[in-house]
C-alpha cells in the first residue's frame, strides 16, 4: 500500500466527516496494517469508502509468506582442523585481541571462529601464520609490563605509588629533572 494513496484516503474521510485532517503517524499505522495484514480501525473505512483501494482488492491474489525460523548455530564439540589450531594458538590471555589488531579485523570474529561457530577459512591461516610470531612478541611484552605493574603497583593508601628503592629512585629523578628545567 502506497502512503499517498492512503494519505488521500483518509484527508477524503477526513472532510466527509467533517473533522481535521489525520496526521502522518496515522498514515504510517494505516499503511503499515494493510502491509502487515493487521487490525486497524481505519483500514475498513479505507477501504468501504473508497473504489481505488475495492479494485486492488478484487484483483489482488492472497499471497502466504512462509516464515522461516530463526536458529543460531550451535557449536558442537567437533571443531575443524583450522579451529583446533586457532584454539590452540588464542589459548594465553590476550591473544585473539593482539592478532584481530595485526589484522584489522574484530576480536569477535576470532572468537566465532575459536569456538567453532564459524569455520574458519584457510586464507585466515595463513595470514595469521605469518604473523604469529609477531603476536607472541607483542603477548610477551604484554604480560611483561603487566608483571611490572603489579609487583610496583600503582597506588598506596597515600596515592604516592610504590615506595620500593626503584620507584623512589625514579620519581625522585623525574623530579630532579623538572626542578632543572624549571631553573
Amino acid at each position: 500500500m502506497d502512503t499517498l494513496t492512503v494519505k488521500q484516503a483518509l484527508i477524503a474521510i477526513a472532510n466527509e466527516e467533517k473533522k481535521p485532517p489525520y496526521g502522518m503517524c496515522v498514515v504510517r499505522d494505516v499503511v503499515t496494517a494493510f502491509r502487515e495484514n493487521k487490525e486497524h480501525h481505519l483500514k475498513d473505512k479505507i477501504l468501504a469508502r473508497s473504489p481505488f483501494f475495492a479494485q486492488k482488492n478484487k484483483g489482488a491474489e492472497v499471497v502466504v509468506k512462509a516464515k522461516t525460523e530463526r536458529t543460531r548455530y550451535i557449536a558442537t564439540k567437533e571443531l575443524s582442523e583450522n579451529n583446533k589450531w586457532l584454539n590452540e594458538l588464542c589459548e594465553p590471555k590476550g591473544m585473539t585481541t593482539i592478532i584481530s589488531e595485526l589484522l584489522g579485523f574484530s576480536s569477535g570474529f576470532f572468537t566465532d571462529y575459536k569456538n567453532g561457530r564459524r569455520a574458519f577459512p584457510d586464507h585466515l591461516k595463513n595470514q595469521v601464520k605469518k604473523i604469529e610470531s609477531q603476536a607472541k612478541e607483542i603477548l610477551a611484552e604484554r604480560e611483561k609490563a603487566y608483571q611490572l605493574k603489579i609487583a610496583h603497583g600503582t597506588a598506596t593508601r597515600y596515592a604516592k605509588g610504590c615506595r620500593c628503592d626503584l620507584c623512589r629512585r625514579a620519581s625522585s629523578k623525574r623530579r630532579a629533572g623538572l626542578k632543572r628545567m624549571a631553573v
